[in-house]
């Protein structure tokens, strides 16, 4: 391959269409106030930064515009105007707005049979395996998007490995495997014999759940996480130490676990064992 083919396929299809939306907005923010978006200058970059946190974005999407002025501009040879004044005003902005990052609602077990019971129509067997598979798997939206028969290598007993060719955490595509149950292996059979089982964009699995668990009555606020998130809490509420969670979701840092499954650690936490040992 030419290098120019090795250097664009260094991001993802999606940061790739991400950063173009950003530099885009960048470019149009520069023009409308005179000033020259390429080779930009630190202080308009650092301005630009104020005008969209005024805007209301929060800071991880103004990090991402900042990485999309300057990835193009080191892409052309030309010095990155994100540092200085503009890391400096967003190290700002998250001092001065801190914020507990919004989590999703979680799609856990004793919800599967009032979703199961709400299905309905011709996608109702697509939508119980997304579901089950996800939750089995505790995929992304992404990853669920990715998934194609090929992937899916059965067991004798019923269950199924499920090779994740590359995910969030793999940009380098070295790939993971997660077990499914031989519950979802049957619902996975259910479905016409496609190359993928699932919709094949992240944006429109996010979507699917959010319309299931709306269906079901179970109310807004779950998205494309809601069944990995989910899982995790139904992990630890089974007794899952961390470091189990951390290999079943493929996480490299305890994090996101750990924030998606304190409530149900809490009850296992040193101030309960404490009170439990001492029958308090």
């Amino acid at each position: 391959m030419s290098v120019e083919t090795l250097a664009a396929a260094a991001h993802s299809p999606l940061t790739v269409s991400t950063y173009a939306t950003y530099w885009r907005q960048w470019k149009v923010w520069a023009e409308a106030r005179g000033v020259c978006p390429r080779p930009a200058v630190p202080d308009d970059v650092a301005e630009w930064a104020a005008h969209l946190h005024a805007s209301g974005l929060v800071d991880k999407t103004i990090a991402v515009a900042l990485a999309a002025v300057g990835s193009r501009h080191r892409r052309d040879g030309l010095a990155d105007p994100t540092k200085g004044k503009p890391a400096r005003v967003l190290a700002g902005i998250r001092r001065t707005t801190p914020r507990r990052p919004k989590q999703a609602r979680g799609i856990t077990a004793d919800m599967l049979p009032t979703i199961r019971r709400s299905l309905n129509g011709h996608l109702a067997r697509r939508d119980w395996a997304l579901v089950l598979t996800m939750r089995d798997g505790l995929l992304r939206a992404s990853e669920a998007a990715a998934v194609e028969w090929s992937h899916l290598h059965r067991q004798d007993d019923g269950s199924a490995i499920l090779t994740i060719p590359r995910s969030k955490t793999d940009q380098q595509g070295q790939g993971a495997t997660v077990w499914l149950s031989p519950r979802t292996v049957r619902a996975l059979d259910r479905l016409s014999v496609d190359r993928s089982p699932f919709p094949t964009t992240p944006k429109y699995v996010s979507k699917r759940i959010q319309q299931i668990c709306r269906r079901a009555g179970l109310g807004d606020g779950f998205s494309g996480h809601s069944c990995r998130v989910g899982m995790a809490q139904d992990l630890v509420a089974n007794g899952a130490t961390l470091t189990q969670l951390m290999i079943a979701g493929r996480w490299t840092t305890p994090t996101m676990p750990a924030r998606y499954a304190q409530h149900q650690s809490l009850g296992r936490g040193a101030v309960a064992e404490y009170h439990r040992n001492n029958g308090l």
